[in-house]
């Protein structure tokens, strides 16, 4: 009896300081435990766990990545948007540089090599008229060059560009006009072809750099209108101006386009990045009351749409870069006799770095948003 006494009195005491009899197991009471809790230094412990990283005590993985990936995990719908929509933003975008670039040098190119026209009248005297007309032009100060084309060369050069099996050359042939008439003795007849003009004479103009080709045609037209040696004076920019003008209301329509693509862009982020703050809410809540700092709460928020938007502009470059092949192989199909050069067709990397800095920034921006209104709501 005095033994067991004996026993019980040592397990009583033995609970008292919290060190079990015979074990050397040590446990707390709830006394103690609540102690514990009440000596400790919430905020100094964080600090230690904040610097734990730089320490080499904890690894950067499991404690900022930990939040990174477990943001995405929790928000993987607001995830996938802020890529599709931002993709769409650097293609959009690339897309409207790749169809108007390309698009407005062929027409400048072009409109600089249409000359402004002068025309003969049909006279007896070719020689007198292109004399008398090409001194007119050349006491313009803003002309630069005047060539003078006859009606034949003129045919010949069109016959170069199309092809001399044209079937529009049948009707302009002397030859072939001739052919079912009644021959004369002796075989077919003799035409001589530099007597048979089918276009006229004209003067070719250019017009020095400085000057609105506009003005300078209508200058021109305005001095030849009493003279009886020109017929009419035509500056063919008709089809180029309306195509420029095409070019600009495309290019307008295509950047409303890519600016609310990124304004999507924007706002997908500002509600992703919201909906996650509200998701760890709790979490925010007790990082606080232990004193973590304001950077660590947020940094990983950045670094979740830095991470997205990255993936977003592999994935739009990507569909870009196959938008400069099929743009380049389309081209050269229908218009197959013309020679463009090849990097008209493709976007610089500089520009493509520009794309990729303004949707991180968009991203950025966004995050920088949402950020401040949680702040504000709480």
């Amino acid at each position: 009896m005095s033994l067991s006494r004996d026993a019980h009195t040592r397990g009583v005491a033995s609970q008292g300081d919290g060190t079990e009899a015979g074990s050397g197991v040590t446990f707390l009471s709830e006394r103690r435990v609540v102690e514990n809790l009440e000596s400790l230094n919430l905020q100094e412990l964080w600090r230690q766990l904040e610097d734990a990283p730089r320490l080499g005590v904890l690894g950067y993985g499991k404690l900022f990545f930990s939040y990174v990936v477990g943001g995405i995990h929790r928000n993987i719908v607001g995830t996938l948007a802020i890529i599709l929509l931002t993709a769409l933003a650097v293609f959009l975008c690339g897309t409207l540089l790749l169809a108007t670039k390309p698009l407005a040098e062929i027409l400048f190119a072009e409109d600089l090599r249409i000359p402004i026209k002068v025309y003969l009248a049909p006279s007896e005297s070719e020689e007198t008229s292109r004399e008398i007309v090409g001194r007119l032009l050349a006491d313009f100060p803003e002309v630069e060059r005047v060539e003078f084309v006859s009606g034949t060369e003129a045919l010949n050069n069109l016959r170069d560009k199309l092809g001399g099996d044209h079937p529009l050359f049948e009707g302009l042939d002397p030859l072939q006009k001739t052919k079912n008439a009644v021959q004369p003795k002796g075989g077919d007849p003799q035409v001589d072809r530099e007597e048979f003009h089918p276009l006229p004479s004209r003067f070719l103009v250019t017009v020095r750099t400085g000057y609105s080709k506009v003005e300078v045609f209508e200058k021109i037209q305005e001095e030849f209108l009493s003279v009886r040696e020109v017929e009419k004076v035509r500056y063919q920019s008709e089809i180029v101006q309306q195509l420029q003008r095409l070019s600009s209301l495309l290019s307008r329509i295509g950047s409303l386009f890519a600016v609310g693509a990124f304004a999507s862009a924007v706002l997908i982020v500002i509600v992703a990045m919201h909906l996650r703050f509200l998701l760890r809410a709790r979490e925010v809540g007790v990082m606080k009351l232990v004193g973590a700092t304001h950077s660590f709460m947020v940094l990983p928020l950045y670094f979740e749409a830095f991470l997205s938007v990255l993936a977003a502009v592999g994935v739009g470059l990507i569909f870009l870069w196959w938008a400069e092949l099929r743009l380049y192989e389309e081209v050269s199909m229908l218009l197959p006799r013309l020679e463009y050069r090849t990097d008209l067709f493709s976007l610089s990397w500089l520009t493509k770095a520009g794309i990729s800095c303004a949707a991180l920034l968009t991203a950025l921006f966004g995050t920088w948003f949402s950020v401040s209104l949680f702040q504000r709501e709480r």
